[in-house]
């Protein structure tokens, strides 16, 4: 019986580990992020790897950040679209004055930036809680 007991529960132990994608303050792969200049928004930035290239919107590595050139001093407004079921995430800004660590939640996806002078600022997001949905 205790045998029975301890296959069982590691059983349920397994299926729950393998039923859950992700852990609180894991990176948020592959979602957009969309970085304007504040106001008109337009080209404010290129991205890391393309010299004359303007970005406006890139999507987010497996570290859950994207990486911008040369952004000229300015206010930013930051958009990010979170996934279906993530009901609030964590976002940090590099390069920004004052630094940016703030929460975002789907009814609330943007936040606004400075930078002081011209920057090659880091936003990365990290989901904090989401929703569970039972089948």
């Amino acid at each position: 019986m205790i045998r029975t007991f301890r296959a069982a529960s590691l059983l349920s132990l397994a299926f729950l580990c393998a039923s859950t994608a992700a852990i609180a303050g894991s990176p948020l792969k592959g979602i957009d992020v969309k970085l304007g200049k504040n106001p008109g928004g337009g080209c404010s930035a290129r991205s890391s790897g393309h010299a004359t290239e303007c970005v406006t919107r890139q999507k987010t590595d497996d570290a859950g950040s994207v990486s911008y050139r040369d952004v000229p001093a300015g206010n930013y407004t930051i958009a990010i679209a979170l996934p279906a079921g993530v009901t609030r995430a964590h976002v940090t800004v590099t390069g920004s004055t004052p630094p940016v660590s703030t929460d975002i939640t789907p009814s609330n996806p943007t936040i606004n930036a400075t930078f002081a002078t011209p920057v090659s600022p880091k936003v990365t997001v990290v989901w904090e809680t989401m929703e569970l949905k039972s089948k």
